[in-house]
């Protein structure tokens, strides 16, 4: 299936600590990095950069075939071989991974499969995407949830600096903690883009234009979206002591909303309208005599509703 395909691209590509949840509600691919690695983008690293294409013992490999994927690397990297391994070596990380998915190419463009394991074998660097804990949500809706975010993150430092930090505090705590029944980092998401919405600190995102991606027709060109803003050096740092002062009060006040002003009994949590504090849960039937207790229990105590699929309560509390 799509999922065990990827995890094998992926750990040929040397991102070993990886490994595919089938049991879950939704289909994941988690990465959790066993220890913390130096990534190759460091700017002190002086020294060659490497990796190793090893070809199964069992598959006998043609001279002219080993020359081509040599010569697939001539002007970006060194290619040797030693007996099954093609050893290449580079001078800068971006050569590295140039390099890399030229094999890459090679090797899926092949007419004959070849089994090739490539690894990295760098002196004190790793790609960064191995030093980077993340999932992959094999499900449709969560691609759509990630590009409806991503609208509301790349309007200001403010929005994207807040909500790591109360992603990291919501863990820290526990509050976000799905296997435990608590919240996950999706209701935490939602949680902060209303608040912000309330106070007019984020631009509205209508979610319907997003309810039927992806589609076969849908590319989207990401691009990088930094915490923090640039300033006058070219550089991306924490140097606007403005912003650091907002992001402060801003975070302050998100508390201060959620523990004085906003009321749990009557209120929904939601982004799903300009002006969310319009929502109640008499509006949608989310009231206690339509819980659900047997069976997979739905509970309206706290409501957190789902932008996109707008019947689901995130809280489910």
């Amino acid at each position: 299936n799509g999922m065990k395909e990827v995890v094998e691209v992926m750990r040929a590509a040397g991102v070993s600590d990886i490994m595919a949840v089938h049991w879950s509600k939704l289909p994941l691919i988690i990465h959790k990095p066993v220890e913390e690695v130096k990534l190759m983008n460091a700017s002190q690293h002086t020294g060659e950069y490497e990796l190793t294409a090893s070809i199964d013992n069992s598959f006998v490999m043609d001279e002219s075939t080993r020359a081509a994927l040599v010569d697939a690397l001539s002007g970006v990297a060194t290619a040797t071989w030693a007996d099954a391994r093609l050893i290449v070596s580079a001078s800068s990380g971006d050569l590295i991974l140039k390099a890399h998915k030229l094999l890459s190419s090679f090797i899926h463009e092949s007419a004959t499969p070849i089994p090739i394991q490539l690894t990295w074998g760098l002196p004190d660097r790793s790609p960064e995407i191995v030093g980077i804990e993340f999932d992959l949500s094999f499900r449709g809706h969560g691609i759509s949830k990630s590009w409806f975010f991503r609208e509301y993150m790349r309007q200001s430092p403010l929005v994207r600096i807040g909500f790591v930090f109360i992603k990291r505090w919501s863990k820290a705590t526990l509050l976000n903690h799905n296997k435990k029944g608590h919240f996950n980092s999706f209701a935490i998401t939602i949680l902060w883009l209303h608040f912000l919405l309330v106070r007019k600190l984020a631009i509205f995102v209508d979610p319907a234009p997003f309810i039927d991606r992806p589609t076969s027709s849908f590319s989207p060109a990401a691009k990088y979206l930094p915490l923090w803003e640039q300033h006058g050096d070219g550089k991306y740092n924490e140097g606007c002591l403005d912003t650091c002062k907002q992001v402060a009060d801003t975070v302050y006040d998100f508390f201060r909303y959620y523990a004085s002003e906003f009321d749990w009994d009557k209120g929904v949590a939601t982004i799903c309208r300009s002006d969310p504090t319009t929502l109640l849960k008499s509006n949608i039937e989310w009231t206690f005599n339509n819980e659900v207790r047997l069976g997979s229990p739905i509970y309206y105590r706290i409501c957190i509703r789902d932008p996109l699929e707008q019947t689901i309560n995130v809280a489910r509390h």
